[in-house]
């Protein structure tokens, strides 16, 4: 194990799926391994979070999607999945996001390069979760050793459940706190803290 300039101590290698703006859970995993693998090369899960992530909305969690070519019948890796733009998603997940968020701390100063990744016109599913990933790493000044693969994800242990702890939504006092939910949840209420909440998990 290696350890942090903190004294936590850092596991091996940690290797996950391609994820669409991934849980704050698996954000606190890629705080607890001294390296990261992003397994570009597994094979696409229709209900997977590929393409898709769940946002704190004013009636509660709010699934949204990115529609992709084929639809539910594709059967390859992520790397080879397309983007669907014959209807007007972007849109709708903007729409989505400021009506979430828009009265959130740190909206104004992360949404719009959050959104020009997002409304980039990518039609490689991985290489548009692979911007917004590091976006979100730009965002929070965050340093982490990542790198990007076309293998499947290999043969694991499976980790035990992290508990996520409470932190401050926009709709809390309406549903009490919502856990699994996007990184941009996290980024857009709590902003710079947001690195240390993490770590502190």
């Amino acid at each position: 194990m290696e350890s942090t300039d903190d004294g936590w101590a850092l596991e091996g290698t940690l290797h996950v799926p391609s994820h669409c703006l991934a849980p704050v859970v698996e954000w606190i995993q890629f705080m607890r391994f001294s390296s990261v693998i992003i397994c570009e090369g597994e094979r696409f899960e229709k209900s997977g979070y590929s393409n898709r992530y769940r946002i704190a909305a004013a009636n509660g969690p709010l699934l949204l999607t990115i529609p992709v070519v084929g639809g539910r019948a594709v059967r390859k890796p992520v790397a080879e999945v397309s983007v669907c733009y014959e209807h007007d998603w972007r849109r709708q997940h903007v729409r989505s996001w400021k009506a979430a968020y828009g009265k959130s701390p740190f909206f104004l100063y992360y949404g719009d390069e959050l959104i020009a990744e997002l409304c980039s016109g990518e039609k490689n599913l991985a290489v548009l979760n692979r911007k917004l990933l590091l976006c979100c790493l730009r965002l929070l000044d965050l340093k982490i050793n990542l790198t990007f693969s076309n293998e499947p994800l290999p043969k694991a242990k499976v980790n035990e459940p992290i508990m996520v702890r409470p932190y401050r939504q926009v709709f809390a006092t309406r549903f009490g706190f919502l856990s699994n939910m996007s990184i941009i949840d996290l980024l857009f209420n709590m902003g710079p803290d947001a690195v240390t909440y993490l770590f502190r998990q």
